[in-house]
C-alpha cells in the first residue's frame, strides 16, 4: 500500500457514511518490484450507490484490483467471506455483490494507492485455477446476482449476456498442457452452463486447435 492509502479513503468512506467499501487504482508490478502500468477505472463519480454497484456488477469485478478497504460493519452485515465446500476463486467480487445487496454503496479514488504484484507464469497456474474460477463465477451469477435482480424486479437478461461473454474469454484455457482429457471435457460443460451460444462452440474450436488469442476478438 502507498503511504496515504488508509487516509485518503478513510476520509472518503467518512465523507460517505453509506460506503462498504473504498478502492483506488492500482499500480501494477512485476516479479522484480517494476511497475510496469498503472490499473484504472473508467469510472467518474467517487460514490456509487448500492443499486448502480449491483447493475455495474453484471460485467464482473468492478475494481482496478482486489486491494480494498471495508467498513467492518458491511462486511459483517455481509457476512464476511462464506465458506462453502467448492469456494476457492471470486471471493471478493461475490463478497462485494452481497455488501451491495444489503444497501451499502462503495467510493473510488482516482489514484494509484496501492501496488499489484503480477508474477511471470512459466508454470501455467493460472490456467490450472481456470476451472474453480468458472465454477465460481457460475455460482455468482446464479446464486447471487440474480436473486438480487429478481428480487428488484430488473432484467436478468444482461446478466445472461455477460455469463455468455465470459463463456468465451474463458474458452482461451481449454489447450493447456496441464488438463487431462477428463479435465477438458469437465472445463467444456461448465463453460456451456455458463453460457452456451455459437460463439462459445467457434471459441472451444478455435481453442482446440491453439487460436487462443483468436478467442478474445470474437
Amino acid at each position: 500500500l502507498e503511504t496515504d492509502y488508509v487516509e485518503v479513503l478513510t476520509t472518503l468512506m467518512m465523507k460517505y457514511p453509506s460506503a462498504g467499501f473504498a478502492h483506488s487504482d492500482v499500480f501494477e508490478m512485476d516479479g522484480n518490484g517494476r511497475r510496469t502500468r498503472v490499473r484504472r477505472l473508467a469510472r467518474l463519480s467517487e460514490f456509487e450507490s448500492a443499486d448502480e454497484a449491483l447493475r455495474r456488477s453484471a460485467s464482473g469485478f468492478r475494481v482496478s484490483a482486489d486491494c480494498l478497504l471495508y467498513r467492518a460493519s458491511g462486511l459483517a452485515q455481509a457476512q464476511y467471506y462464506l465458506p462453502t465446500a467448492d469456494w476457492c476463486a471470486c471471493e471478493d467480487w461475490n463478497l462485494c455483490i452481497r455488501i451491495a445487496a444489503n444497501g451499502w454503496g462503495n467510493v473510488y479514488a482516482p489514484r494509484p494507492l496501492a501496488n499489484y504484484r503480477k508474477w511471470n507464469d512459466a508454470l501455467g497456474t493460472r490456467a490450472a485455477r481456470k476451472m474453480e474460477e468458472i465454477t465460481n463465477i457460475l455460482s455468482t451469477y446464479e446464486n447471487t446476482l440474480m436473486p438480487e435482480y429478481l428480487r428488484r424486479g430488473w432484467d436478468t437478461g444482461i446478466l445472461r449476456k455477460n455469463m455468455r461473454r465470459k463463456a468465451v474469454l474463458y474458452a482461451d484455457a481449454i489447450d493447456s498442457p496441464l488438463f487431462s482429457d477428463t479435465e477438458r471435457r469437465l472445463i467444456k460443460g461448465l463453460l456451456r452452463k455458463l453460457g452456451n451460444s455459437f460463439s462459445l462452440s467457434l471459441a472451444i474450436f478455435l481453442a482446440e486447435m491453439g487460436f487462443n488469442h483468436v478467442c478474445r476478438t470474437i
